[in-house]
């Protein structure tokens, strides 16, 4: 089976030049990666594995609005109606 031109592992690294753009950005993205771990891990040591969890329920509503502002999506009754339960859901399990 031929690689696909859009394969990206390290079988089959890009077909494009690596500059020091590419470089820059992906030592930004693991350390930003790296904080944002080491903050989860806080998180749940603080909080339990439980409540801190729930933050990543939000992610639907969070890509939904991220549509909306960066790509001009349209929001529909149904998206809207999933996300008042997404957040439902997650005050649910987060309150005492």
């Amino acid at each position: 089976m031929a690689a696909s031109r859009y394969c990206r592992s390290p079988l089959f690294p890009p077909a494009g030049d690596i500059n020091s753009t590419i470089v820059i950005y992906t030592v930004i993205h693991a350390v930003l990666c790296g904080h944002c771990l080491r903050a989860l891990y806080r998180l749940v040591g603080d909080v339990g594995p439980t409540k801190a969890l729930s933050v990543t329920f939000l992610m639907p509503a969070f890509g939904m609005l991220w549509g909306v502002i960066f790509l001009h999506e349209s929001v529909t009754i149904p998206m809207i109606s999933g996300c008042l339960m997404i957040i439902a859901g997650t005050v649910l399990i987060t309150r005492r």
